[in-house]
């Protein structure tokens, strides 16, 4: 007969062991081994991660299936032995319990040689933080099971009851002379409440004899007790300091004891701030991680095909991109979900860019600008196999808009799950508004003229479109009816490249090829007062290479803005073009005329000249 110990933070800690298998276990026989979570972490399913687990001590969390099915998964993937976590609320404080095979007794139960242990709850909190703790620091984490005869274990237990009384006499003793403390500063109030009735002149020698009594606070380690009350600690730090101003006077020994009760307060609120994180409220949100934008072949292959340069796109999603994805962005995720999936009771959400239709037709209007569309139930809304959620835990969002807050009710699912804290990992290739986070609306009077800047490429000469529309009112064909300025952009003193040179970088739009250029507008003064969305598009529309009239739209931005009052002229019937080139090198028009595309295709041929 033998009985197992595992080795835990230096101390021995009894684990009952399974009344199946181990039969290749004997007395005196230790087994170290590398301790390796199972995924799933309840083992009721062929593990995922076997092939980490051979040789290999695998931690099991209670629950789902039997234990026998739970040991011989183990088993099949190469384990030496198995640690069984009790998480469960049907037992009493979580205790540890000898494992039977219940009505497993049969051929598969007797399979099992590999020893299996029960772990109590409070164990299998620092089992699991342990772990968490070895997989940040990228380290390994071994354990030593220990197998002791009757006589050497009754001793070690014996021995460590002896401990825990110990301790529970030295905590009684401790709250036993708090109190006697207490009541005796409730004594010295009253006495010096009492004192305060007398006359002045008997007063002042009374109060001077109370002070001395409550002015040397006691050396013993109760002093160290802190209401961890965030208002309480703010307002005993608070009164502390002026009971110090007071005592300035006569008592100067009293002002360096003051200070030190003001440090501990602080201390207080600092170490609460601390264990205010835990893994029951706090979330791992995992942002656009899939297939779409982690594969060559997705989103960026989309990109480099409308570009004009094949091996890079304008976005810069290259090989280094997918390669930085591949070998340090996802193995990242993985380290985090395994310290995760770890911490017991740390909740794991992957939010998608997914089309509720085929068509993508209720896509938002920053997804439709930028061209993102993944199809409901397509191959890029799949998340890569290496970080995929777990089907019976994970929560799986989709979406169609930018903020992963105002697009799904990921707001709704933490607040029902009591989280308080969240960890957000993922990636974000819009290509359109480069900064879509939702703001608030901006404030602006009709015919008010505001100054705005924006960055290109100087490549192919082109015009600048402004369009304002209501809000609810963003289409295509709205921001058609909606344009209410045009400016031509070739080249000039007033839009050239960073670097001070006038020459056109074809492709490039980073580092000292971006060019700041601006515009002075005025906002419609026919306007109604109400919310509205202005927008900004670039096109190219100059001669390049013989074709004239080439268009091609390079830039889509857009902002909310709020109308504060109504305009009170008339819609005039076409903008006016104001600033920069004409284009009318190769297009047969006059030195005071331009031309742009009617709509926003851009397939259309049909122009609209404007003098």
């Amino acid at each position: 007969m033998f009985w197992p110990f595992l080795e835990l933070q230096g101390r021995l800690v009894y684990c009952p062991l399974a009344d199946f298998g181990a039969s290749g276990v004997r007395e005196g026989q230790d087994i170290y081994a590398q301790a390796v979570v199972a995924q799933p972490v309840t083992a009721h399913m062929p593990l995922k991660n076997a092939s980490e687990l051979s040789g290999k001590i695998a931690v099991l969390q209670r629950g789902i299936c039997d234990f026998v099915t739970k040991v011989l998964h183990a088993q099949q993937a190469g384990a030496v032995a198995v640690l069984v976590a009790n998480t469960c609320d049907d037992n009493a404080g979580g205790e540890a319990f000898v494992m039977d095979a219940g009505q497993r007794v049969d051929q598969v139960a007797e399979t099992v040689s590999i020893p299996a242990m029960m772990v109590s709850r409070s164990q299998s909190t620092d089992i699991f933080q342990q772990i968490r703790e070895a997989y940040l620091d990228r380290k390994e984490l071994c354990f030593t099971i220990r197998f002791l005869g009757a006589q050497t274990a009754s001793r070690v237990l014996a021995q460590q009851e002896s401990l825990a009384q110990q301790s529970r006499n030295a905590a009684r003793s401790i709250e036993l002379k708090q109190q006697r403390e207490q009541q005796q500063q409730e004594a010295a109030s009253l006495l010096r409440n009492r004192l305060g009735k007398v006359s002045q002149s008997k007063g002042s020698t009374a109060v001077s004899s109370s002070e001395s009594v409550v002015a040397t606070p006691s050396s013993s380690a109760s002093e160290l007790a802190l209401d961890w009350s965030p208002t309480s600690s703010y307002s005993a730090g608070s009164t502390r300091r002026s009971h110090s101003g007071e005592r300035s006077y006569g008592m100067s020994p009293g002002n360096n004891q003051e200070e030190v009760q003001v440090e501990e307060g602080v201390h207080a609120a600092a170490t609460l701030a601390m264990l205010h994180w835990c893994p029951l409220t706090t979330a791992l949100v995992i942002v656009d991680v899939q297939n779409y934008f982690t594969l060559p072949h997705g989103y960026g292959a989309r990109r480099t095909t409308a570009s004009s340069d094949s091996k890079k796109d304008p976005r810069g999603l290259d090989a280094q991109f997918y390669d930085r994805v591949d070998n340090v962005l996802i193995p990242t995720i993985q380290d985090v979900l395994l310290a995760c999936r770890a911490s017991e009771g740390m909740e794991v959400v992957y939010s998608v860019v997914e089309s509720a239709t085929r068509d993508g037709r209720e896509r938002s209007r920053a997804h439709k600008h930028a061209g993102i569309h993944v199809s409901k139930n397509g191959f890029g809304a799949q998340v890569p196999k290496r970080i995929a959620p777990v089907d019976e835990s994970d929560i799986v969002l989709s979406r169609t808009g930018v903020n992963v807050f105002a697009a799904t009710n990921l707001d709704y699912i933490l607040r029902n799950l009591m989280v308080t804290h969240i960890v957000v990992v993922g990636i974000s290739v819009l290509g359109s508004c480069p900064d879509t986070t939702p703001r608030t609306p901006t404030s602006f009077s009709p015919g008010e003229t505001i100054d705005v800047r924006y960055w290109r490429n100087n490549h192919l000469g082109g015009f600048i479109r402004w369009a304002i529309s209501p809000v609810g009112s963003e289409t295509a064909s709205d921001f058609d009816d909606n344009v209410f300025f045009y400016t031509c952009r070739e080249s000039g003193p007033d839009c050239v490249p960073a670097d001070g040179s006038t020459y056109r970088y074809a492709g490039d739009s980073s580092g000292p090829n971006t060019i700041s250029c601006g515009d002075t507008i005025t906002l419609p003064d026919w306007l109604r007062e109400g919310d509205y969305v202005l927008q900004w598009v670039w096109f190219s529309v100059g001669s390049s290479s013989g074709n004239v009239g080439w268009a091609e739209p390079q830039f889509v931005s857009c902002a909310d803005i709020t109308l504060t009052s109504a305009g009170s002229s008339s819609e005039p019937k076409c903008p006016t073009f104001v600033g920069g080139d004409r284009v009318t090198k190769n297009d047969n028009l006059g030195n005071n005329e331009c031309f742009y595309f009617y709509t926003n295709s851009i397939e259309s041929t049909q122009y609209k000249e404007v003098k």
